[in-house]
């Protein structure tokens, strides 16, 4: 039979015993704040840091576990988007809460994408 899991704010851990805070967080605040966070960093490499998500989009996450690897990814497309470009953080309903990042926006370069699942380890 299957495993139901419910949306709380308690803490899980996962089989290697790493903890999990659950909670319901709103996106788009999250993304922005990350994007907000790196603003110095950008103006530095002459690339704009935009943000793409509909408010009140919210997920139940880790807050906490989302924002670093949002800043993680920032950190890695501003190393490398070429000046006068932008990294785009975007997020939207697909299925489950999907937030993306594309350094040099619609310019050649590499992409980076976390994806937000209904369940957390």
């Amino acid at each position: 039979m299957g495993h139901s899991r419910t949306a709380s704010s308690a803490p899980a851990r996962s089989p290697g015993g790493t903890s999990w805070s659950r909670e319901r967080a709103d996106i788009a605040a999250l993304l922005a704040a990350s994007a907000e966070r790196a603003g110095a960093r950008a103006q530095a490499a002459d690339v704009t840091c935009r943000v793409d998500a509909a408010a009140g989009l919210t997920a139940v996450v880790d807050a906490g576990r989302i924002r670093q690897a949002v800043d993680n990814l920032i950190d890695n497309a501003l190393r490398f988007a070429p000046p006068g470009t932008a990294v785009e953080l975007s997020a939207k309903i697909a299925g489950g809460s999907v937030a993306s990042g594309r350094p040099g926006g619609d310019s050649a370069g590499p992409s980076a994408r976390v994806r937000s699942w209904r369940g957390m380890p």
